[in-house]
């Protein structure tokens, strides 16, 4: 059977018998709060998935059940403002701004996080689906598991799911960060890292 991988390689299997995704309970650790990361915004949160996420989870990643017994898996929602509104249009102008949006997540996730992150696990391309770190085949649902977590609506344009911003609406370009430890250790990395973009 295969686990889950990451930075510091395959982890130990955690206690036999204990269902984490049966037993999980979706709990927001922190409310969503925009940021200005440089000059770009980004609207952050921090999430203990519930079931339906972590399925999504595993079957891209592996069983939970490789997790230590003190670990968990959280998921990172963030939401960039388009500057051309909806991002539904086939335009060359829209098509920019959604490689605009890609590459400044990518800066973000990548070169910040994954840089000075201890609890960094991985993060989905958006424009994929697939994971950037764990080689996987698997596409993460980024739409379903966004609403989810957020609980906003979704509805379908030209076959396919839409994710709706309350703020944003058709213009909210989601993508997901996860993260992978102890929930206080977690919680205060999240926390220290808002105040850091929040300081004036």
């Amino acid at each position: 059977m295969s686990s889950i991988v990451g930075g510091v390689g395959t982890l130990p299997a955690a206690a036999p018998g204990k269902d984490i995704i049966r037993d999980a309970v979706h709990e927001v650790l922190y409310p969503p709060i925009v940021l200005m990361i440089g000059v770009h915004q980004f609207e952050i949160s921090l999430h203990a998935p519930p079931p339906a996420v972590l399925r999504e989870f595993s079957t891209i990643f592996g069983p939970l059940s490789s997790l230590p017994p003190n670990e968990e898996i959280f998921c990172m929602p963030t939401i960039q403002p388009s500057t051309v509104g909806s991002l539904l249009a086939w335009t060359d102008v829209v098509a920019k701004e959604k490689d605009r949006l890609l590459e400044v997540f990518f800066q973000f996730a990548g070169d910040v996080l994954k840089a000075q992150c201890p609890y960094f696990f991985d993060y989905i391309d958006p424009s994929s689906g697939l994971p950037m770190v764990n080689p996987s085949q698997k596409v993460y649902d980024e739409v379903e598991s966004m609403c989810t977590l957020l609980k906003v609506p979704k509805h379908q344009a030209g076959g396919c799911k839409v994710f709706l911003h309350p703020k944003y609406g058709e213009g909210g370009y989601p993508a997901t960060i996860f993260l992978k430890g102890p929930r206080q250790e977690v919680k205060a990395w999240f926390q220290n890292m808002v105040a850091s973009y929040t300081q004036s």
